[in-house]
């Protein structure tokens, strides 16, 4: 070591500190072979034997090398987050960290600017701007959804916010939340969906208007047609009152499925629910007395069970009655008469689940993915003469995907299982 360089009054606070604490770090000169002065960062700790001292143990690090490393690992760094910077400017969506701790954006991407007129620096200037430029509408759905975001657990919005030229957009927002030693963080990608929804309203419109078309056109033919049967009653031979039955079952089924299409539409057009909270025990035993007609009609045997005698959750009251009778429609439906039927509901600390088992004739294995698709309909010996429209199971997923839930199909050994879960 260059004591000289040091010096001598330095070097004897050093020992003075080794003496007092055992311990001491800092930078040393050392004087290098070539004579040039060369800096280490040192550490010194003194070595105790019973109560003797029988040596230090010090470790050095040449600071040269380790700026050199020190500038590499920067520069690394450096090029890192200018190529991050360039893949979220490329990508189009806005993706930024907002600290939940300090109500602060950490970052935020270039691209922000296309999406709602505004620069990454505004944003960061005035964090609440974020939320100022939501309609106000979906203003405080977004704000509870932020204050209440649980780690690991990614939460998908959709609303609309006013951009700085005054133009309103679409957005989907997928949040992220993860949390370091002391603070919490949520990553947010926000995606312009603006033309899709466009588009969507205008095939709800087309829907809309098609179905009207076609429902007064065919009301006025059922209703000239069940006055012409009426007046032909007692009149027709067997085959011809075969053919008067399949024409009114085809009308029938012709409105059904104008019906259940416009419902299938309306849901999935409806971006705000009317959430309340409901016994959701209770609900169901509403709708199995509305059903007593059906199923004595069939002799069925229904037991319903459940984990706790009431279960509140916060739904849209006539969406999920119009869900739970859906699937308990299909269970009498396709349920050979004098079959059973079991309604089971489990609820935990998160979510609640329903479901519907029957031993009825199952579903084929190569037709359970497409269940829940629109107008699909199982083709099998058995179920030719059950009417339906394909629509039944495809409203009920968007029920319940509205509500942040979802459904799922379970073959048994004999029969079907249909369920849903919802958030508590």
């Amino acid at each position: 070591m260059d004591t000289e360089t040091f010096g001598a009054q330095t070097f004897e606070q050093l020992l003075q500190q080794l003496n007092d604490t055992n311990y001491w770090e800092g930078e040393l000169p050392f004087k290098h072979q070539s004579g040039q002065h060369m800096w280490h960062f040192v550490r010194v700790s003194r070595i105790d034997f019973g109560e003797n001292v029988i040596g230090n143990l010090i470790v050095g690090t040449n600071l040269v090398d380790h700026e050199i490393r020190h500038h590499r690992v920067q520069s690394a760094l450096d090029y890192s987050q200018r190529e991050l910077s360039s893949i979220l400017s490329a990508v189009g969506d806005m993706v930024c960290s907002y600290n939940v701790s300090d109500y602060n954006f950490d970052f935020i991407s270039p691209s922000c600017l296309e999406l709602t007129g505004y620069t990454e620096f505004e944003f960061m200037d005035h964090p609440n701007l974020f939320f100022e430029m939501i309609l106000a509408e979906y203003r405080p759905t977004v704000e509870e959804a932020f204050k209440n975001a649980n780690p690991n657990e990614t939460i998908r919005l959709e609303y609309q916010i006013l951009r700085k030229d005054g133009e309103e957009r679409w957005v989907s927002n997928s949040l992220t939340p993860f949390e370091d030693e002391t603070q919490k963080h949520i990553i947010c990608a926000l995606t312009d969906t603006t033309a899709y929804h466009n588009l969507n309203e205008l095939k709800s419109r087309m829907i809309r208007m098609a179905s009207h078309d076609l429902n007064n056109p065919l009301s006025t033919a059922i209703g000239f047609f069940s006055l012409l049967a009426s007046d032909l009653e007692g009149m027709l031979n067997e085959e011809q009152k075969m053919m008067v039955e399949n024409i009114h079952r085809s009308h029938e089924r012709m409105a059904n499925m104008l019906e259940e299409l416009l419902d299938v539409e309306q849901i999935q057009a409806r971006i705000n629910l009317d959430l309340k909270p409901i016994d959701l025990v209770q609900l169901i035993e509403k709708i199995l007395q509305d059903f007593t007609f059906q199923i004595q009609q069939k002799e069925h045997a229904i037991e319903f069970v459940t984990s706790h005698s009431s279960i509140i959750v916060q739904v849209d009251p006539v969406q999920i009655e119009h869900a739970l009778s859906n699937y308990l429609s299909n269970a009498i439906k396709y349920t050979p008469p004098q079959g059973e039927i079991l309604i089971s509901v489990f609820a935990d600390d998160r979510h609640v689940i329903v479901e519907f088992t029957d031993n009825g004739i199952g579903i084929p294995e190569s037709a359970r993915d497409k269940l829940f698709q629109p107008f699909f309909r199982v083709k099998q010996q058995g179920t030719e003469n059950i009417s339906g429209t394909g629509l039944g199971l495809s409203l009920i997923k968007s029920v319940i995907k509205q509500h942040r839930g979802d459904v799922y199909y379970r073959p048994e050994s004999q029969g079907s299982t249909f369920g849903l879960w919802l958030p508590l």
